[in-house]
């Protein structure tokens, strides 16, 4: 009988073990990312990094995290981080930290991340990525991501000149000045080189010209040994003397060269041709000046154009021009400029003694839309009277360096007046553009909160996709300053969440610096109204059923094994007793 009611209890514990056990199954994703430099390095130029990250499933990732590294050099900063979900903070020197929230299955979000080169990088700068969640990750092969950017160095070297007076009839040792400015962005790394071709009978003097000038034949080259900076207090002059000559006008040929490996955009300022001045002579030139800061897009700059005389006689009706270049625009002249096109003038001076200087001074506007980096506005003179024998000092030029920041500000509202369960909502999000500057790459991302079906997502003038909850939208061109555009979000209540509160969060960034990145933001609340409808009824029916059959299963397996264990214990106790009485 024991054996029996050992049987049984086997029975009842293998009954038991069979009964379905409701737990939530532990879901994992695959989170990915990658990084790209968004164009080459040129020193002296914004530099844009692009990091995505990307989540193949098949549960979405919880509470997810990017942390990019920027190794910076001197004089370098992250000036900008942002995420298409949310704004990124940046830990100096060079540590950008991005909490982005719920990943969704297949959802995508895009950080973006400038970083400033100094002018005198000489390596490539490079970025690392890695995300990491709470949500256990199948592989982490891809959660990690580096990139390098391609060095580019780029740098507009400018040559001027003079030759020195002469005894009008002695002659003399003439000697050859050549100044080379960088006008920038980069740095130009030592090895530029300057030629003097001298005419004949002009023959090279080493004792008097600049260390690192030989000559061959009359080819005289000078090397320069250091680095040149950028900028007009970084230039270097050089002096290359001549033997003496009798006095006359001779013409000197001179020119200069970047080093390999380095693009120079304008090499017609590269080269002049230089004469000694006579008495009758006016050599008259022009210099530029302007901010030493960063320009913004959509604002303006004032710019003086200095022209000077240097002798040795006096310059008679000297006129001033300049070619703008494009997304530049006169905006206004305190000394009577005009503008035809993209070209200034301004009114000729009409006499300029020896030694004297006359200021042009000349605001400039910025198209909004301007693209961040250097520009170069040149200036130029032209003498009336008498022969102005140097034509290296006519033309000046200034490089501006331009940023473009935009002000993004997002607004959050329900088409509905109310939240209805069981029907549908729709959501748009306004953003605009407070400027200066116009912002390009546009993205508008819209989390659904979880008791929303997702519905569709669309914008004028750009493209959206969805995935899980997470919408997002692209405009296709640039928003310009003091406009908007309209995302429009739908989805539908559930029917069972009457009475609840919920929340939809939207986020608006673009690939441009944000000048007040805590409006970017913007969320609607709601209480969700109405009674349960008849499909949530009968959800919650259905809900019931399943938890009156359950608990009915339970008591009847309990009762069963109740019992059956009452059965045995009495089968043990007949069985006993019938023992007793035999062996009585």
């Amino acid at each position: 009988m024991l054996v029996r009611g050992a049987a049984v209890l086997a029975l009842l514990a293998s009954l038991i073990a069979g009964v379905p056990a409701i737990a939530a199954p532990e879901g994992t994703a695959d989170l990915a990312v990658t990084a790209v430099a968004g164009g080459p390095a040129i020193p002296g130029q914004p530099l844009t990094w692009t990091v995505t990250a990307t989540n193949h499933g098949p549960a979405a990732a919880e509470n997810v995290t990017l942390t990019q590294t920027v190794p910076v050099g001197p004089g370098e900063t992250v000036v900008s981080a942002v995420s298409t979900v949310g704004p990124c903070t940046v830990q100096p020197p060079g540590t950008v930290a991005c909490d982005l929230g719920e990943l969704d299955i297949d959802a995508t979000v895009t950080v973006t991340v400038g970083q400033s080169l100094s002018a005198d990088r000489t390596e490539a700068p490079a970025t690392s990525a890695i995300i990491e969640a709470a949500t256990p990750d199948t592989g982490t092969a891809d959660n990690t991501a580096a990139a390098t950017a391609t060095l580019h160095p780029v740098a507009d070297l400018w040559l001027t000149g003079a030759v020195s007076a002469l005894d009008p009839l002695l002659g003399g040792a003439p000697v050859i000045s050549v100044q080379l400015t960088d006008l920038g962005p980069g740095t130009v790394p030592a090895g530029t080189r300057a030629t003097v071709t001298l005419p004949a009978p002009v023959g090279f003097a080493a004792a008097g010209s600049s260390p690192g000038c030989t000559a061959a034949a009359r080819v005289v080259t000078c090397t320069l040994a250091k680095p040149l900076g950028v900028g007009t207090g970084s230039a270097v002059t050089l002096s290359v003397r001549g033997t003496p000559v009798p006095a006359g006008p001779l013409p000197y040929a001179v020119a200069a060269q970047v080093p390999a490996g380095v693009t120079d955009p304008d090499a017609d300022n590269n080269k002049a041709t230089l004469a000694s001045p006579v008495v009758t002579d006016a050599d008259v030139g022009v210099t530029a000046a302007g901010p030493t800061d960063a320009v913004a897009a959509g604002t303006t700059a004032s710019v003086t154009w200095t022209v000077t005389n240097h002798g040795p006689a006096v310059a008679a009706g000297v006129r001033t021009t300049a070619t703008l270049p494009t997304g530049l625009h006169l905006d206004s002249s305190a000394n009577g400029c005009t503008v035809t096109g993209q070209t200034v003038t301004c009114p000729p001076i009409p006499s300029l003694p020896v030694g004297q200087s006359a200021a042009l001074v000349v605001t400039l506007a910025v198209d909004p839309g301007q693209a961040p980096g250097a520009v170069v506005v040149p200036v130029q003179i032209a003498v009336g009277t008498p022969h102005d024998p140097d034509d290296s000092n006519r033309t000046g030029y200034l490089p501006l360096a331009i940023v473009r920041q935009a002000n993004l500000a997002l607004n959050t509202s329900r088409t509905e007046g109310t939240l209805n369960a069981g029907e549908p909502v729709s959501y748009q999000l306004t953003v605009h553009n407070f400027g200066p500057g116009t912002a390009a790459g546009v993205t508008v991302t819209d989390r659904l909160p979880a008791e929303i079906s997702a519905g569709t997502a669309t914008v004028p003038g750009g493209t959206c996709t969805a995935a899980g909850q997470l919408h997002t939208c692209t405009l296709s061109a640039a928003l310009p300053v003091d406009t908007s555009v309209t995302m429009t979000v739908t989805g539908t209540v559930s029917p069972s969440v009457a009475g609840d509160t919920i929340t939809d969060t939207g986020f608006a960034s673009s690939g441009d610096p944000d000048l007040d990145a805590t409006d970017n933001g913007a969320a609607s609340t709601g209480i969700v109204e109405g009674a349960l409808t008849p499909a949530a009824h009968q959800v919650a029916a259905d809900s019931g059923v399943h938890r009156v059959v359950a608990r009915l299963t339970w008591w009847i397996w309990a009762g069963v094994g109740t019992v059956l264990v009452g059965m045995v214990l009495l089968a043990v106790a007949l069985r006993h007793n019938a023992r007793i009485r035999v062996d009585r």
